[in-house]
């Protein structure tokens, strides 16, 4: 009989007509089980020695024409002999099963297929079942100790990761995985086709421009083309402030931004760059002026990926540091 652990007093949510835990995500009427099958390693040194042996026979199976392939073999045969050293004695749930027949079967077929010398195989009932007073995630009590009941069933709580940080208001993100950009200026949240189909790839630096059809100042995310072209994808930001177009002027337009709620910012893919090609993106590149580099601010940090390349040299003009 398979066991399901004790509900717990905390918040429960339905998930496709299910109860399931908020915290953990795990269901509520989880079947944990009722026979494991473990794999026990009692002599890692004879079991280490088969393996070699077995990597060294290989050297035999192969012709002399192909006498690379039968070392690397045998050296990943003493690889793995090594990390059968390095782990020692132990016992670990190989199979968890919800009817012992199908478990005292698992046991059978690892003594035919896996012979191996200083392991052997048995079956073990499931005797408890509950929640980890520390991760709350389910627990099994088998072989002498509880379990978590997670890949590989550890008996220590998985560490888990440290929330990303917020994003404070005024604050640029590039996130270099997908290709984006929110704005720190309007809070806009800027794609470009390029960089979802890999013609250019996000540094995660960011600069104001100057479009040279229309003198307006844009806010550039830095990103390097194929062959390894330094350009900007433009973000056309209505809320840059005032002192930045005074600060460029008269090379720039000043653009108000718009009463709440009526119009947005223009996307990049504004028929003035034409279509997100190979030839739109060549197009793009000259519609935007040398002199583009009015600033570069150094990269925050990415949810989506690392920051690739270094600051060039060439930077012109005074920055901007909001």
């Amino acid at each position: 009989m398979t066991l399901i652990a004790e509900r717990r007093p905390v918040r429960i949510f339905e998930r496709d007509g299910r109860e399931v835990y908020a915290d953990t995500g795990r269901p509520v009427d989880e079947r944990l089980g009722s026979h494991v099958t473990l794999w026990i390693v009692e002599d890692p040194e004879a079991w280490a020695a088969a393996i070699e042996a077995e990597g060294d026979a290989e050297l035999a199976k192969w012709p002399k024409r192909q006498r690379d392939l039968a070392e690397y073999r045998r050296g990943q045969a003493y690889q793995s002999a090594a990390q059968v050293r390095s782990d020692g004695a132990h016992r670990a749930i190989y199979t968890h099963h919800h009817i012992p027949a199908a478990a005292a079967a698992t046991v059978a077929d690892l003594c035919r297929s896996h012979p191996n010398p200083g392991v052997r195989y048995e079956v073990a009932a499931i005797t408890g079942a509950g929640a980890c007073p520390d991760c709350a995630q389910p627990r099994i009590f088998t072989d002498g100790q509880w379990r978590h009941h997670s890949g590989g069933y550890p008996t220590a709580c998985t560490p888990r990761r440290a929330p990303e940080p917020e994003r404070a208001a005024g604050e640029f993100e590039v996130d270099t995985g997908t290709g984006a950009m929110t704005c720190g200026y309007c809070d806009v949240i800027e794609h470009w086709a390029e960089a979802a189909l890999g013609y250019v790839r996000l540094t995660g630096f960011r600069l104001l421009g100057v479009e040279k059809a229309t003198n307006d100042l844009v806010v550039l995310a830095e990103a390097t083309t194929l062959s390894g072209q330094t350009i900007g994808l433009p973000h056309h930001c209505l809320n840059i402030p005032e002192d930045l177009h005074h600060q460029h002027a008269p090379t720039t337009n000043l653009r108000r931004a718009p009463v709440a709620g009526r119009g947005r910012a223009p996307r990049a893919s504004s028929p003035r760059y034409g279509r997100h090609t190979a030839a739109g993106l060549a197009g793009r590149l000259s519609g935007l002026t040398e002199r583009v580099r009015l600033n570069r601010t150094p990269p925050v940090p990415s949810k989506g990926g690392t920051q690739d390349g270094q600051a060039p040299t060439d930077v012109r003009g005074a920055g901007d540091r909001r």
